[in-house]
């Protein structure tokens, strides 16, 4: 697709895709499979969700584990023509009309791209594969972070997970800014601004990790160096 009637391109973007070890396999011996359910429970239509190359962690995050402990993602480069903007909770399959090509989440700044089920090996081309081991503890963080209203995650429940997985350096930061939360000397809201910058910090630094991933490990999931496939 070079150009659209309308005068669109057709408006490639890079996307990442989380994929089981065997998923990685089917898809670049016989293209992306559809059975009718996608990821993320389809709470933004039925079709294939990618996440922009800005937003890795989205796909970090529901990427399964293997036996030896890696989970794998697909760097795709995506049609994307003209996207129109999906509801959460839709139940759509295909454009909406002949004007559209894709799906997206938010109009602004998109973390889903929706390819649907008709476009999906026409429209998608896997280029990387990048295995890599994340600390155990990236889903806890991720998962509290969504949540930090939740009146089962206490404070001391949230600082002694978040010791655990984030920098040394940051770590030790904790007790300071708890007292210094009890004596009066800042807000609750104020600490819970400088608990987030932490974990934003330690989201950064997990993601550089993964991009700079060994060759040792790529070599461990059986898909040698990262190279561009023929």
């Amino acid at each position: 697709m070079e150009k659209k009637g309308n005068g669109n391109t057709a408006n490639v973007r890079y996307a990442w895709y989380a994929a089981s070890r065997e998923e990685v396999s089917e898809i670049f011996s016989h293209g992306f499979g559809y059975s009718g359910k996608p990821q993320n429970s389809g709470l933004y239509g039925r079709g294939l969700y990618f996440a922009p190359e800005n937003h890795l962690l989205e796909s970090v995050k529901v990427a399964p584990m293997d036996s030896e402990g890696l989970r794998h993602v697909l760097l795709c480069r995506v049609i994307l023509g003209k996207p129109e903007l999906v509801s959460f909770g839709s139940e759509q399959s295909h454009p909406s009309s002949e004007q559209y090509d894709s799906g997206i989440d938010d109009s602004s700044s998109p973390t889903r791209y929706i390819v649907w089920s008709t476009l999906m090996n026409t429209h998608v081309l896997p280029e990387y594969v990048i295995s890599f081991r994340a600390p155990c503890g990236l889903r806890v963080l991720l998962r509290t972070l969504e949540k930090p209203t939740s009146p089962r995650v206490t404070l001391s429940m949230l600082f002694s997970k978040l010791s655990k997985i984030l920098l040394p350096s940051d770590a030790n930061l904790l007790p300071k800014y708890y007292e210094d939360y009890k004596g009066g000397k800042i807000s609750r809201h104020v600490l819970i601004q400088k608990v987030k910058q932490l974990a934003g910090k330690f989201a950064d630094w997990n993601h550089q990790k993964i991009l700079e991933i060994s060759k040792k490990e790529r070599a461990v999931a059986g898909y040698g160096t990262m190279e561009g496939l023929e």
